[in-house]
């Protein structure tokens, strides 16, 4: 191929890949935009002990690990008694 052919074949072919890339774009800054309002919800809930809202936001199996006790603490329900001192 010469190299004319070949530079119309680049940009061709890069301005054909450009629509793919701004849209793949779009959707990484819309997931970032949901994780962050997620994390946002998750703040609140722990800053304010809603429990259904854990209960929402956290898989049941997760672990939260804490000092007050020996083994882990699982779910929603877990995140709220890993800040307390008497969790078991």
């Amino acid at each position: 191929m010469k190299r004319r052919n070949f530079l119309k074949f680049a940009a061709v072919s890069g301005a054909a890949a450009l629509p793919s890339a701004l849209n793949a774009a779009s959707q990484n800054a819309d997931k970032i935009s949901q994780n962050k309002a997620v994390m946002k919800r998750f703040e609140k809930a722990i800053n304010s002990a809603d429990a259904a809202a854990l209960k929402e936001l956290v898989d049941p199996k997760a672990p939260f690990l804490t000092p007050a006790s020996p083994e882990p603490l699982y779910g929603g329900e877990g995140v709220l008694c890993s800040g307390k001192d008497d969790v078991r």
